[in-house]
């Protein structure tokens, strides 16, 4: 009985350690198409995530990055703007299933501070947005979780009046290798509760590799060393109540 105790402990604990062991309270994802950059830098609250987005893209065409639970494209929480010298939007999106017109607009817009700019052939769009979402129509996706970022850009952009009326598919798309894993309040509540499982809360670096419009999207793949850990937690409680019992 003690054994399934202590096992139900070690489980507990490592979980709650894999998952902040590689959090991050800023840092950036690049791609070499279009020098693509995501950064992003978590506010002293914990609550929210400052976002910029930066690209070499033509005048008439947006730019996005969206948050997904898996690596495609389907049921992904989508920010995405544009700015043509006249016009601009930053917007929130959600690109569901059906794909035919690509990502609709979310009737709850959770994104706030959004700016755009355009130098030269550089765009640029900013945006705040909650870790935890408000809405609870099932299109956004919590941050308070690692996520998937995936990018896209150079889908042209049709402005009436100055509002968007269209949007063309991107030329360009593809996943980072590495998760969105943000310090949230919970990990730094655990770490002052437990000194010996303090998370590194660094600033991350990685780059991606372009996928080709035209290249089947990714088969879906574990990129957080957090999961492999958590894992390793699981097999180990399940072989020690197994002991338990013989």
């Amino acid at each position: 009985m003690i054994a399934l105790i202590s096992a139900v402990i070690f489980c507990f604990l490592t979980s709650a350690l894999a998952q902040q062991a590689n959090c991050s309270t800023e840092g950036q994802f690049t791609a070499p198409a279009g020098s693509y950059v995501f950064s992003w830098s978590l506010q002293s609250n914990g609550m929210y995530v400052d976002c910029n987005v930066s690209v070499n893209t033509a005048d008439n065409t947006w730019v996005a990055v969206g948050f997904s639970e898996d690596r495609f494209m389907p049921d992904t929480d989508v920010i995405i703007g544009a700015n043509d010298g006249t016009d601009e939007f930053v917007e929130d999106r959600w690109n569901g299933q059906s794909r035919v017109a690509g990502p609709s607009l979310d009737p709850m817009q959770n994104i706030m501070d959004t700016s755009s700019m355009r130098d030269g052939n550089r765009l640029t769009i900013s945006f705040t947005r909650p870790l935890v979402s408000p809405d609870t129509s099932g299109r956004d996706e919590n941050l308070d979780v690692c996520r998937n970022v995936l990018w896209a850009f150079g889908g042209t952009t049709t402005f009436v009046n100055g509002d968007v009326t269209a949007l063309g598919g991107h030329s360009n798309r593809g996943v980072f290798p590495g998760q969105l894993c943000l310090c949230t309040i919970a990990s730094t509540t655990a770490t002052t509760a437990t000194p010996t499982m303090t998370p590194t809360a660094t600033t991350v670096t990685r780059s991606a590799t372009v996928i080709p419009s035209a290249t089947p999207e990714e088969t879906p793949e574990t990129t957080s060393s957090a999961a492999s850990v958590a894992n390793v937690a699981v097999l180990t409680f399940i072989f020690i109540f197994i002991a338990t019992i013989f």
